[in-house]
């Protein structure tokens, strides 16, 4: 079970709050965090994703077994092709782009 005390104290934070300063800053590391590390992870995903073949969404032959028998052909006819593709990077878009609301 995570115990975000044990984080606080990890991070040198006091035990207890005696200020509103104190609670202050406390809050505003909280958010900061959580808020820096949310965007960390997913802001970067359609940059990655983008490029099919870091992220195929479907393989039309199953992986080799041997990479000394890869060729170019190979790899071309086992990635998806152009309308996948596309479906793949439209998704990829729309979970990744800034939403009106927030």
């Amino acid at each position: 079970m995570f115990c975000p005390l044990c984080l606080v104290n990890l991070l040198g934070m006091p035990n207890k709050l005696s200020s509103k300063e104190e609670l202050s800053t406390l809050l505003a590391v909280a958010i900061f965090t959580s808020t820096a590390q949310h965007a960390a992870t997913n802001n970067g995903q359609f940059d990655w994703c983008a490029w099919v073949p870091n992220t195929p969404c479907t393989m039309r032959l199953p992986p080799p077994s041997d990479k000394d028998t890869v060729t170019m052909e190979m790899i071309m006819a086992t990635l998806p092709d152009v309308g996948q593709s596309c479906v793949q990077m439209a998704i990829t878009w729309h979970l990744g782009r800034a939403q009106p609301d927030a």
